[in-house]
């Protein structure tokens, strides 16, 4: 059927090798947006009544600590200074990327 099943063979290959490039390069849009805060830690002892939260996000549009509105830097990093109330804080963190896909984490913390 085909005169040259060597060449047949080999655009085969390279067109899997192109899909799997893509799927490599596009997987982590399609996972979403990711945050990672780096303190406290869920369940530390802060110490006082107000301490920084820290963190970095990754391909985040928007980020949100207990629904207010916080800067991100270019690189992907976050810093904010927050209320502790006693017995404990809950701390809700709100990412959003560009196709507003959300990622929600939630940490709690003492006084």
């Amino acid at each position: 059927m085909f005169k040259d099943k060597g060449l047949l063979i080999v655009g085969g290959g390279l067109l899997v090798l192109f899909v799997m490039y893509a799927m490599t390069k596009a997987f982590p849009y399609l996972k979403g947006p990711e945050v990672t805060v780096l303190t406290p830690k869920d369940g530390a002892s802060v110490g006082t009544s107000t301490f920084l939260i820290t963190g970095k996000a990754l391909r985040v549009k928007e980020l949100y600590l207990s629904g207010k509105s916080i800067t991100i830097d270019p690189d992907g990093n976050f810093s904010e200074t927050f209320v502790s109330y006693s017995p404990y804080t809950i701390l809700v963190v709100e990412a959003v990327d560009r196709h507003n896909k959300r990622s929600l984490q939630t940490l709690t913390v003492t006084p």
